[in-house]
């Protein structure tokens, strides 16, 4: 099998309480118990559904808490600049071809809130970017 059929089923669960079932759901994916399957998405119709928190601690997304671990590699002296990336999506979390990427140097004596704020403008820009781009690949795509 190739293409589609190898890909894992992905599941969107919808929740609105203590999020019991959504965590089964989560640790049966983990443990196997859900066999090719990888739960994409989660909607609740509260702010302060306690699935969300479930859902944040089953994390497996790269990305997640990436500018405050970068930002306490700056701190440490391990790093000086960290970077936002665009990138196809595949099964892999964040493992997809990068579309656009920037380089964002850090400031001295910048603080987290700040590096967040200003991350967070690059990043919009970027993804508009990056949307863009795809957009023509698939438009000029289509005129082959």
């Amino acid at each position: 099998m190739t293409g589609q059929e190898d890909s894992p089923c992905r599941i969107l669960v919808m929740a609105s309480g203590f999020g019991s079932n959504f965590q089964a759901l989560i640790d049966a994916v983990s443990t196997g118990q859900l066999q090719n399957s990888r739960i994409i998405s989660l909607i609740t119709n509260r702010k302060s559904a306690h699935a969300i928190a479930r859902a944040d601690e089953a994390g497996e997304f790269d990305g997640a808490m990436a500018i405050e671990r970068a930002f306490d590699e700056f701190k440490a002296g391990r790093l000086t600049r960290t970077g936002i990336m665009a990138h196809y999506v595949i099964d892999e979390v964040d493992r997809g071809a990068p579309i656009l990427v920037k380089e964002i140097e850090f400031r001295e004596g910048e603080e987290l809130e700040d590096l967040k704020q200003r991350m967070h403008v690059h990043e919009h820009e970027l993804i508009v970017k990056a949307t863009a781009k795809v957009v023509q690949e698939i438009v000029e795509g289509r005129s082959t």
